[in-house]
């Protein structure tokens, strides 16, 4: 998500998420976004014959709304999305304190057949015993790992433990913030299943990401 603004440019969630968290309006932005996901992986099944999935951040706040669950299920029962195709996706800070009723409300989402990502994981203080507690099925390691330590044997040494804890745990793991060829060998050396950053796309419209995919032959209908 971003926020085009005349005057300004492109401004980056970073930006201006804390202030809707802040002035409660939070909840209507995720269940926009929601919608919008729903509505391209509509689209992306009736054009193309094939399921396509979307993660969709959620904030903490939205979570302990009464309205998140029907809202949630209203939404891919409107469009007739397969659960399979939506991944929750919870910063790592929501967990921070968590209640038994966040608890509950995942554990109903995933059985519910949603996938379910902590993202951001490393970015504070992590916890480790929150991945063996929550039914989590991707975790999203923070792009600060690959910042702060780059390309070096520590890095390899963290994140490789991590990666590892993790699929001990049957649990998918993500890395952010992969900028260079050297992230991308790294990862690939110490067995992350998936990575993400500005070396393989910066943040593109729908349009253009159709664009782009299809000459790639990733939305043939095959």
């Amino acid at each position: 998500m971003r926020w085009r603004i005349p005057e300004y440019g492109l401004i980056a969630p970073d930006h201006f998420i804390p202030l809707f968290e802040r002035n409660g309006s939070i909840a209507d932005i995720d269940f926009y976004m929601m919608e919008k996901a729903c509505e391209f992986i509509r689209y992306h099944i009736d054009t193309y014959g094939k399921e396509f999935c979307i993660s969709v951040n959620f904030s903490r706040v939205t979570l302990y709304q009464q309205r998140f669950y029907p809202t949630v299920m209203e939404l891919v029962e409107r469009f007739r999305i397969p659960h399979h195709c939506i991944e929750m996706e919870v910063t790592e800070s929501a967990f921070n304190g968590i209640s038994e009723v966040m608890v509950n409300k995942i554990t109903r989402l995933q059985e519910d057949g949603f996938l379910i990502s902590m993202d951001d994981f490393g970015s504070g203080y992590s916890s480790l015993n929150l991945l063996d507690m929550l039914p989590i099925q991707v975790l999203k390691l923070d792009r600060g790992f690959l910042r702060e330590y780059g390309v070096t044997e520590k890095a390899k040494n963290v994140i490789s433990c991590v990666v590892e804890l993790a699929h001990t745990l049957d649990i998918q793991v993500v890395c952010e913030g992969i900028e260079t060829m050297e992230h991308l060998k790294l990862l690939q050396k110490i067995g992350c299943d998936y990575g993400q950053g500005f070396y393989f796309s910066k943040p593109i419209p729908q349009d253009e990401f159709i664009r782009k995919y299809k000459e790639k032959g990733c939305c043939k209908n095959e």
